[in-house]
């Protein structure tokens, strides 16, 4: 009797073990199909947010040349000029200076949300610019004009711009030697109202007219500010629209693309700093 007593304890244990098995089996296939759920579902989350992003940015090699609505995580969507005819196309606008109808001499709220006519001289804003650049690697290219018979251009890559916590900080803009951004990098955006400078004897932004990355700024010495007052005239004073040490200039314009990852290799074998 009692050696049957123990056998039936051993089958029981045995049974209680197959049955406890069996449900951590049941729990960690049921834990399995719930991750795969959330996997394939990000994938199709991931996926929408790629085809969204496609549709709702510049193409390049694209004869396009119009206002098209940019979607970015983190803001609302948003109009923005395409430009298809330089450099192979794909760039969106987001600053310009051709007629010196548009007062640049704004608020940090306005610079932050942007301001001027799409089809004329205006800016994009520095929350939308953030977004961007955070979103996708970016380049820049810069063009800009002192006469109809002198026009230059500029690349940068890996565009980057901070967040309004930390002041539009230009975190990056890498060239191979060029001067444009060489003294901002790293700078906060400063207006008249919002002095995020390090010229402890003034604002740059109103010496300069305009919101900017100013450094430590010298009255008569500042690089570069395509934000500047436009002068038609060509002038040898930094108060007007100044870039790469060129002064006088009266045509800017500023636009990024999406930078592709074969683009990290300068054909001509040029290095970016």
């Amino acid at each position: 009797m009692r050696n049957s007593l123990i056998i039936l304890c051993f089958l029981s244990l045995i049974w209680v073990n197959l049955i406890s098995g069996r449900s951590v089996d049941q729990d960690v296939s049921s834990k399995n199909e719930s991750r795969l759920e959330e996997v394939e579902k990000l994938n199709v989350e991931y996926k929408e947010r790629l085809d969204l992003y496609e549709k709702s940015r510049c193409q390049r090699h694209e004869n396009f040349n119009d206002i098209y609505i940019v979607r970015v995580p983190g803001i609302e969507p948003f109009a923005a000029p395409c430009e298809s005819r330089i450099e192979d196309g794909g760039w969106t606008v987001i600053q310009r200076r051709l007629e010196g109808n548009i007062n640049f001499q704004r608020s940090w709220n306005e610079y932050r949300e942007g301001f001027g006519d799409l089809r004329g001289d205006f800016f994009i804003g520095l929350e939308k610019l953030h977004r961007m650049t955070t979103a996708h690697t970016q380049e820049l290219l810069v063009f800009y004009e002192r006469s109809l018979l002198e026009t230059k251009q500029e690349m940068y890559r890996n565009f980057l711009i901070g967040s309004e916590q930390e002041e539009y900080v230009l975190k990056s803009a890498k060239s191979n030697g060029l001067l444009g951004f060489r003294g901002n990098i790293g700078k906060k955006f400063s207006t008249y109202d919002r002095d995020n400078d390090e010229y402890w004897l003034d604002n740059c932004a109103k010496i300069y007219n305009g919101g900017w990355w100013f450094g430590k700024c010298i009255p008569e010495v500042v690089a570069s500010n395509p934000n500047g007052p436009y002068l038609p005239e060509v002038t040898s004073k930094s108060r007007g629209i100044v870039f790469a040490g060129f002064k006088g200039i009266r045509a800017v314009q500023m636009m990024i693309r999406p930078q592709r990852k074969e683009d990290k290799k300068d054909p001509f074998g040029l290095k970016w700093e």
